[in-house]
């Protein structure tokens, strides 16, 4: 995908993660060309990606809408990605330099930052970022790709949970906890301890995303 396409592409994924563009949300070509100031072919182009990967559905003569967020998909999905944490977790184990473990300190400390302020925007970037770095110390780029992709399909129940101010110091304590306990693991050394430890954190994650259900 071309540069200019990249970053329209990425404006739209943000969208939908952060519910801009909402579940069941209709989304009109013409319209979204003229707000973004491109032709309708790049539109076009990301829409289909965005089908590709779940997140919207293009009905023939109608436009695109926003895919809704059903519990059992999500489920089929959290299957998935627990095989692919205990990947990750292995290949991030025999890779990670010491760069990049200074970088998930460096994160969780923007983590904790946010304790006092509730702003579930934020949080979620800064989710992205330390996932970003955990997913570049596989030495695996396709890994990391099919990842984001998995974990896109499931983060915006995730961001529901966390627009609730009364969870909000959990999920931020949650997070930072998660940061700090693969920084040590992989410190260790041992991939079977850091992959068990990845399926664990993502475990507690799926039970208190079905609170939302």
């Amino acid at each position: 995908m071309k540069s200019k396409d990249s970053s329209l592409y990425q404006k739209f994924l943000e969208r939908i993660l952060f519910f801009e563009f909402e579940p069941g949300e209709l989304l009109n070509e013409k319209s979204l060309a003229e707000e973004f100031k491109v032709s309708r072919t790049p539109v076009r182009e990301v829409l289909n990606r965005l089908q590709w990967e779940g997140l919207v559905r293009i009905i023939p003569r109608s436009g695109s809408i926003v895919t809704d967020i059903e519990f059992q998909k999500i489920l089929y999905v959290f299957q998935i990605r627990l095989e692919h944490e205990a990947i990750i977790g292995r290949l991030a184990t025999e890779n990670v330099t010491d760069n990049q473990l200074k970088q998930m300190a460096e994160i969780k400390k923007e983590c904790l930052n946010l304790f006092q302020n509730h702003t579930p925007k934020e949080l979620m970037k800064i989710d992205f970022h330390f996932r970003d770095v955990l997913y570049e110390a596989t030495g695996n780029p396709i890994l990391g790709d099919i990842s984001r992709q998995l974990y896109n399909l499931t983060v915006r129940l995730w961001y529901m949970r966390l627009k609730n101010k009364n969870t909000w110091k959990d999920e931020v304590q949650l997070m930072a906890d998660e940061i700090e306990s693969t920084i040590d693991m992989l410190k260790s050394g041992d991939t079977e301890q850091v992959a068990g430890l990845r399926q664990s954190w993502l475990r507690k994650n799926i039970e208190r995303m079905k609170s939302q259900f």
